[in-house]
């Protein structure tokens, strides 16, 4: 999965805290590298360094380790932005992770061999002649932002860390609600194998995964992938590392409120966090900056980068952000970039689910605000669904990929009909109507229901308005 960034400074440092004069950069000296990891693994990477003209020159540049995505090797990825990061006084090496295209091994899925080539390509980028070994920060897009964050809490060196559609917790991506993401999880796992060398390790914990097996091993794999156990490293003891995280509101892989999920439990261990929610799906905001250069500055999602970089590379500091921000839908790919807003205060409601109405409409369940007040009585506290192997039941959250891509891109929402729902097929519980204050929702709900089942089955549960 492809991503893109656009980043950096306009006066070049000498130091986190000293500020150089105005430096022209008169070109870039571009160098392929084969790094040797601490087991031999070859690790192809590309190194970008700016060279100055006559004007006055820092002591030395910060640099900025970057990883692939899923499906991407570096080289075809980062290019063309470490060409326009060079050109603004900041080196760059990005490298293809173990297990991908010309990489040795096999993918280790952002794992502890995967920390451990990291460390090994922070060593060659901080040893470069002009490096500014007290000024690395990780960035990366989709496995390369897992990987940014990881790398970052198992070596001190790295001073900040940039994470675009990436994830805090990988078990709850992959297996959230006790449910395996099957659409995404099976097209990672298809392609994983176009370009890169996946373990039958890899495909095994995918096939547990699918079929509900052996699920503690498999928690236990995601949990050492997840950045969320990592708060203490990153946070604690005086680090508090600048963490920038960017998801997107149509991503159903890494999800948007996941995502400020993870931006809360950072800024609860200590870490100073800046977090943007952008229109689109999985890594489409970043994407543009790869096309063509030009698009790097012009990006919302690189030009915040560059200004939440800016303040510590130039200021030394990292100012906390107070609430994460929100681009605004947009209704036409000819409309301009849509702004951002600030998002409001949340409050949690809390709803209950009452069973079928009495009398004659008894098709649809209620969904009452929680109150001390006991509900009226019903007619059917339960009800039992039938299972049909095709959807039969009338709902569903869209075509995979499809659906969301035209909810954004073509204003063409995903409805369903109410008077089309098999009620044989699927339980329905409406709401009265919400009042004018409340009609704003956002996240993704909780739902606490008691279910028994004659046979293995799966449970989906989606939410409209």
């Amino acid at each position: 999965m492809p991503g893109m960034a656009q980043l950096l400074l306009l006066q070049i440092v000498t130091t986190a805290a000293e500020r150089a004069g105005p430096v022209h950069v008169s070109g870039v000296n571009v160098t392929r590298l084969n790094i040797s990891s601490f087991d031999g693994t070859r690790l192809p990477a590309v190194l970008m360094v700016p060279t100055t003209a006559t004007r006055e020159v820092p002591a030395a540049w910060p640099g900025l380790i970057m990883s692939n995505s899923w499906f991407i090797d570096s080289d075809v990825e980062y290019y063309t932005v470490q060409h326009a990061w060079a050109g603004l006084g900041i080196a760059s090496l990005s490298y293809e992770s173990r297990g991908w295209d010309g990489a040795g091994g096999t993918i280790a899925m952002a794992g502890q061999v995967d920390w451990r080539d990291h460390r090994a390509v922070v060593d060659v980028l901080a040893a470069q002649q002009g490096v500014n070994a007290s000024a690395l920060g990780t960035l990366g897009v989709s496995l390369g932002a897992g990987l940014a964050v990881l790398g970052a809490a198992h070596d001190s060196r790295i001073k900040f860390a940039v994470s675009l559609s990436g994830w805090g917790n990988l078990t709850t991506a992959l297996y959230g609600g006790d449910t395996a993401s099957a659409q995404w999880g099976s097209l990672l796992v298809s392609s994983g194998n176009k370009t890169g060398h996946e373990s039958s390790a890899l495909k095994m914990r995918w096939q547990e995964l699918l079929h509900h097996k052996n699920l503690s091993s498999v928690s236990r794999w995601s949990d050492t992938r997840s950045p969320l156990n990592y708060t203490e490293a990153l946070c604690g003891s005086g680090r508090q590392l600048p963490i920038f995280i960017s998801n997107n509101a149509e991503d159903r892989l890494f999800k948007p409120d996941a995502a400020l999920y993870y931006r809360e439990k950072l800024l609860a261990a200590g870490c100073r966090v800046h977090t943007m929610v952008n229109q689109g799906i999985h890594a489409t905001a970043e994407i543009p900056a790869l096309l063509n250069e030009s698009r790097v500055e012009k990006s919302p999602v690189w030009s915040t980068v560059l200004r939440w970089l800016e303040q510590w590379l130039v200021n030394g500091a990292i100012v906390r952000q107070d609430r994460p921000s929100m681009q605004m839908r947009r209704h036409s790919l000819l409309e301009p970039q849509p702004p951002y807003v600030e998002l409001p205060r949340v409050i949690h409601s809390r709803f209950e689910l009452l069973g079928r109405k009495n009398g004659a409409e008894d098709v649809f369940g209620r969904l009452r605000r929680h109150s001390l007040t006991p509900p009226a009585p019903i007619s059917s506290p339960s009800q039992t669904l039938r299972y049909a192997p095709e959807n039969v039941s009338g709902l569903s959250a869209g075509v995979p990929f499809a659906g969301e891509i035209m909810q954004y891109y073509s204003d063409v929402p995903i409805l369903v009909p109410l008077d089309k729902i098999n009620a044989d097929y699927a339980a329905v519980f409406l709401s009265d109507q919400l009042s004018p204050d409340a009609r704003r929702l956002c996240g993704t709900p909780r739902v606490n229901l008691r279910v028994s089942a004659e046979a293995p089955r799966s449970l989906s549960a989606s939410t409209f308005t």
